[in-house]
């Protein structure tokens, strides 16, 4: 139906604004809005993206690193309802990417 097709299309956006998080200097503050727009005042959509921010995190490579690096920034300057639960998931979810990718 169309609201699958459209949760769908949402979430491939949000893996491309994640993956990409603003390839060019020049696209980075549009793809934090609309990462942010996207989020705003909704918690599990952002721990979606949590999620995927930190598999970004656990590719190591430079690219891949500051993408994640500009959507985490950008979700931890949303100013909604869901602040505190937002940012303590995502320094949990990154600081388990870290201990797990010890070597």
């Amino acid at each position: 139906g169309g609201d699958s097709d459209t949760g769908l299309a949402r979430d491939a956006l949000l893996r491309r604004l994640v993956r990409l998080g603003g390839a060019t200097p020049a696209s980075c503050k549009p793809a934090a809005s609309l990462l942010q727009s996207l989020c705003f005042g909704d918690l599990s959509r952002s721990q979606a993206v949590v999620c995927r921010i930190c598999e970004r995190v656990e590719e190591s490579d430079g690219r891949a690193l500051r993408s994640a690096l500009r959507a985490g920034t950008a979700l931890v300057a949303l100013s909604d309802g869901f602040v505190r639960e937002r940012t303590v998931f995502l320094l949990k979810g990154v600081l388990h990417v870290a201990r797990n990718n010890r070597r």
